[in-house]
């Protein structure tokens, strides 16, 4: 998120449609359909609700199978997770939020799936405008926002902090976190006292944290490189214990 939206969905191969694609992704658990907005172009209605509409007769049906990448997959991974909305860079900027929120509830309170999640992935990019207070508005409380708060955006007050507890007053968050090696280095302990600290901010302060994510995605930045899962789980457990906040980490 560049902020470039990099969320942690990792995609099986599915073939490619045009707003609408099923992904396995490890941190919902599961199967989840992603629509993806591009450099502020409005969606198509139409085109969103169809795809989805034709990925939902095949789970009803019992059929998802015959989509060729996921013939193999184990029964339990084809168990729908959510809607996951996604960007380049932000699905936030897309010029019709609202009616795309609109019509994904509409479809799915029409489909036999109506427990599936819809789980919003942002950076924060214009959570704050009209139209995208309004979209959010038409979410359920069981939905999910996903906001990246990563470390280098701790390090001084700044309006994504202000975004974040502006919004998790209101409702429960997931807060992101990518953390990486620069030079090969792990995260120092100041950076992670940091980070840290404005998670305590805002917890004191309202926020309702639901789930602290922490991860390390592939990046072409020779400067920074992944972290082994063994840093992220020292991370994850210095944060649980000091923040007092649930933390997975990927």
């Amino acid at each position: 998120m560049s902020l470039v939206q990099k969320n942690p969905v990792q995609q099986t191969g599915a073939q490619t449609r045009r707003f609408v694609n099923p992904l396995v992704s490890e941190i919902a658990g599961g199967l989840v359909f992603c629509v993806k907005a591009n450099e502020r172009q409005a969606l198509s209605i139409a085109i969103v609700s169809t795809e989805l509409r034709q990925l939902l007769s095949l789970l009803e049906a019992g059929r998802f199978r015959e989509v060729q990448e996921f013939a193999f997959l184990p029964e339990e991974l084809l168990d729908l997770k959510g809607i996951c909305l996604t960007g380049e860079p932000d699905f936030t900027l897309c010029p019709n939020f609202e009616d795309v929120i609109e019509e994904l509830v509409r479809v799915r309170g029409m489909s036999r799936f109506p427990e599936f999640k819809i789980i919003l992935i942002t950076n924060g990019a214009e959570l704050e405008s009209p139209g995208v207070q309004l979209g959010l508005r038409k979410l359920l409380v069981t939905d999910e926002i996903w906001i990246r708060l990563d470390p280098n955006s701790c390090r001084e007050e700044n309006q994504l902090v202000e975004k974040i507890l502006d919004i998790a007053t209101k409702r429960p968050v997931v807060i992101q976190s990518a953390f990486f090696a620069l030079h090969g280095e792990v995260p120092s302990a100041s950076e992670i006292k940091n980070y840290i600290r404005q998670l305590k901010r805002l917890n004191r302060a309202g926020a309702r944290i639901s789930l602290v994510q922490v991860f390390s995605p592939p990046v072409r930045d020779p400067k920074r490189g992944q972290l082994k899962l063994r840093n992220l789980a020292l991370i994850a457990r210095r944060i649980r214990d000091e923040s007092g906040l649930a933390t997975e980490f990927y």
